[in-house]
């Protein structure tokens, strides 16, 4: 039996059992993530938490509708069992009743064969660092090990440390600028994850600083599961020429290698992304956007 649960009523220490036995589980669908990106989140759950689906839920204009929050990249359905089609298409179909409006995003192990609902396919990219760091160093591009080289040559030095403020405050003012729909809100969002991902020990900031003591790169990784997610970055324009974000990845693969673990670089469907963390050696991935409107008009309208 699935049931539908209001947040006040879903027992998030067997909600975060299932996650973390689950063969799909991700960081995204733990309770402490979802609570930071989407307070009030309900969940479809199955038996005693066999299965589960997280619900992040928003409401406009008197209407709840489904949305897939900033920083959590997949979500959808999160099984102990085997996940085929039809288990997928079961909770879709129990979302379809209860939600006019939906666009969300599942995880790379929840295939839709249906088609009643919008589809849209995406790529994340991830790197096996299980190898040497010289073997996987070898399957770099050859633009990689090139700006990589060029980091060293201008004396670029990565940092490991604890200030997330500096890291949101160089996106903020570089590529934030374009980004119009990301808030403030979303920013604390981010913000609370990243704190709380230091505080469990699962978070880790590296910082790339020219000679002078400019800062011209940083990302925040965060680990969980059987993965390091290369969560948020930024950038300054001068990056691109001194190749600060090449030698921090490369720094990060150098520290990490040898380990039974992914490194997941998060996208992109941005063929210039792609083609970045392609270069470091990783392999794309593909994972589904479902999106469903069957608002009522003029509404339906303004949500194309």
């Amino acid at each position: 039996m699935i049931r539908f649960l209001d947040h006040q009523d879903i027992d998030k220490e067997k909600w975060d059992q299932c996650i973390r036995q689950t063969p799909n589980g991700n960081v995204y669908a733990f309770s402490w993530y979802l609570d930071r990106v989407c307070k009030n989140w309900k969940a479809l759950v199955k038996n005693d938490y066999e299965t589960v689906f997280p619900l992040t839920q928003g409401k406009k204009y008197g209407i709840q509708y489904l949305y897939q929050p900033y920083f959590a990249q997949q979500l959808g359905v999160f099984s102990k069992g085997k996940i085929n089609s039809s288990t997928v298409e079961r909770f879709l179909d129990i979302i379809s009743a209860r939600y006019k409006f939906f666009e969300i995003v599942l995880n790379v192990s929840n295939p839709v064969d249906s088609s009643k609902y919008e589809k849209k396919k995406n790529r994340t990219f991830e790197l096996d660092l299980a190898g040497s760091y010289d073997d996987i160093c070898n399957q770099y591009s050859e633009n990689t090990k090139r700006n990589v080289a060029k980091a060293l040559k201008n004396q670029i030095i990565i940092k490991k440390e604890s200030d997330i403020e500096e890291l949101i405050g160089l996106f903020r003012n570089n590529l934030g600028k374009k980004i119009k729909k990301i808030k403030t809100i979303h920013y604390n969002n981010l913000r609370s994850v990243m704190l709380e991902g230091l505080t469990r020990k699962l978070g880790e900031v590296y910082a790339a600083y020219g000679s002078d003591g400019n800062y011209y790169a940083g990302a925040y990784f965060l680990f969980s599961m059987d993965r390091f997610i290369f969560l948020f970055s930024a950038s300054s324009p001068e990056s691109r020429e001194n190749g600060a974000m090449f030698l921090l990845i490369d720094n990060f693969i150098k520290e990490k290698a040898g380990d039974n673990f992914l490194l997941d670089f998060q996208g992109s469907n941005i063929e210039s992304l792609a083609r970045f963390y392609r270069g470091f050696g990783s392999k794309p991935m593909e994972y589904l956007s479902i999106r469903q409107n069957k608002l009522p008009w003029p509404v339906r309208v303004l949500k194309r």
